[in-house]
Parts: C-alpha cells; sequence; structure tokens
C-alpha cells in the first residue's frame, strides 16, 4: 500500500477511532481509508473536536459554523480504560490479519535458551542506559547478533529481509521508552517468528517471555486455529484486566496513569495461566531483573 496523502500512523489511528463505531475490523480500516482519502486531516479535526470544548460559534457564511475552542485541561482518568481496550482491540485485529498472511513457524517443545545467547543478552541490556527510542538486538543460539534496529518511541518495523534473518531466533531483546511490559505486538511477533524468548528492558524492569507449541500441528489449518485460538483468549484476558483496574479507578485506589503501568503486567501474567492455552502451548512470563 502506497501512503500518498497520509502516513501509516494516520491510518493506525482512523482505524482505532472507528473501531469505537463499529466492531468489525474490516469495515473500520474500509471507512477509515474512504475518510483518509477524502480528507488526509478528517481524523486530526475529529480528535481537535472531541479534545477541546467550544465557547462560542458563529456562521460561515456557507450554511455552517465556525467555533471557538477552549483547551479540555485535565482528561477524566476514569475512562482511562477506554483507551486501553481500544488500542488492545486494534493490536488484536491487525496482528491476527497481518500474522496469518506470512504464517507462522511452529517452534515445539519446550527448551531453555542457550547459555551463550543469553550471557551475550545481558551483558547488551547491561549496557542499555538510552530508552529515548525503542531499540532491539537479535541473537542466535551461539551468543551472535543477527540483527541490531533502532525505531522510534512506539515501535520497530522489520522488513522482509530483516524478517527471514530473525526467524528461529534464540533472544529478541528490546527497550520500551516506557514501564511497560510487551505488548500484543511483541508476543506475536516472537510466536509468529517462532523466537524462543522475547525480553523487554524498560527504565525499571527486564521482562522475559517464552511460547512453543507442545506438540505439532496436522495441517496449517489446525496451526491457524491455534494461533486464533491464543488470540482469543487474549482478548478475553484483556476485558478481565480491564474491568480490574476499572474497578480501582472508580474507587480511588489507583489514578489512570497507574492504571496503565499495571495494565500489561496483569494482563501477561493472567494469560501465562490461562488453562485454555495449557493443552497447546508453553508459555512462561516473568520478571528478570533490573
Amino acid at each position: 500500500m502506497e501512503f500518498i496523502d497520509f502516513t501509516p500512523h494516520q491510518l493506525r489511528k482512523a482505524i482505532e477511532i472507528e473501531l469505537q463505531k463499529n466492531n468489525d475490523a474490516k469495515m473500520a480500516s474500509i471507512i477509515a481509508l474512504k475518510n483518509l482519502n477524502n480528507d488526509p486531516e478528517y481524523y486530526e479535526d475529529m480528535e481537535k473536536a472531541r479534545s477541546h470544548k467550544y465557547v462560542n460559534k458563529k456562521p460561515d457564511g456557507n450554511g455552517g459554523w465556525i467555533y471557538t475552542y477552549a483547551d479540555v485541561e485535565q482528561k477524566d482518568t476514569a475512562n482511562i480504560e477506554q483507551d486501553i481496550k481500544l488500542k488492545m482491540r486494534f493490536d488484536s485485529h491487525d496482528l491476527l490479519f497481518s500474522y496469518n498472511l506470512i504464517g507462522f513457524e511452529e517452534r515445539i517443545g519446550y527448551e531453555s535458551t542457550s547459555e551463550k545467547a543469553l550471557l551475550k543478552t545481558k551483558e547488551i541490556e547491561n549496557n542499555i542506559i538510552s530508552f529515548k527510542k525503542e531499540h532491539t538486538n537479535i541473537i542466535d543460539k551461539h551468543g551472535n547478533i543477527l540483527l541490531s534496529k533502532t525505531g522510534n518511541n512506539e515501535e520497530i518495523i522489520f522488513n522482509d529481509k530483516e524478517i527471514k534473518i530473525i526467524t528461529n531466533a534464540e533472544i529478541l531483546t528490546h527497550t520500551h521508552p516506557e514501564d511497560k511490559s510487551f505488548s500484543v505486538e511483541d508476543v506475536f511477533l516472537g510466536l509468529s517468528l517462532g523466537i524462543k524468548e522475547m525480553r523487554v528492558k524498560t527504565p525499571s524492569n527486564i521482562y522475559s517471555f517464552k511460547i512453543s507449541h507442545k506438540k505439532e500441528s496436522d495441517d496449517k489449518y489446525a496451526l491457524k486455529n491455534k494461533n486464533t485460538t491464543f488470540m482469543t483468549v487474549l482478548i478475553n484476558v484483556n476485558e478481565h484486566v480491564l474491568s480490574i483496574l476499572r474497578q480501582k479507578v472508580k474507587e480511588g485506589k489507583i489514578n489512570g496513569k497507574e492504571a496503565e503501568k499495571k495494565h500489561r503486567e496483569m494482563f501477561w501474567g493472567m494469560v501465562e495461566k490461562s488453562p485454555i492455552l495449557a493443552d497447546d502451548f508453553y508459555i512462561e512470563y516473568k520478571k528478570v531483573g533490573k
């Protein structure tokens, strides 16, 4: 896809907004594309209207209105769960579609991470001093760095050549500028490419996530069904975690910012313990350092 008049980031935000009104990810994407093609600033203008309140309006002479806005200084933290929910929901639809297109590498059985790879990874993580942008190193079982790459403050994008290089790697370690554990993208990347251990270092902690299949799938359809089940569980667990955080925010036990920080750690902890996934997957999630 070519983004002539709008950027991929604008498209992502547009789909997120459309998913607030439409649970069908495909239809939301079509509507978002149509609106952006007609007006690349369509959603920026909509967001401005949502985040500001007008204090005055007057006719524009063409049958419309000219609004004067006043900034809304404070966001209602009680709605923080809606922001998290929308992002997780968008990620789930988007990733399931994307990775079903590129396929999955099926890593079978549970294996310990190789000592050489782990030593190299810890050396890299110990030398990290900047968290301004996401940065990743992918290591093979012999402790060799297959790829080192820097993204922006939200993501790292791999091209087709890089995907081939890192498939079935031993460890992928990367940084998150904010104190948040793995995103859905992180874990689905590890699952789809057969990476043995995913790690993320934040300014305060280091987290590890391992996932593999317990047995080989009979065919590609069975494999697709298993991974669809995995994503369905993620969506359901996320709803449960959000209900807990929503209640805590409502009761004043935590604020919106604290809810955001707790969200991913609670989420992956519950995914690890899911009885539905236990038949098909080995899953290990833990905090491994600072």
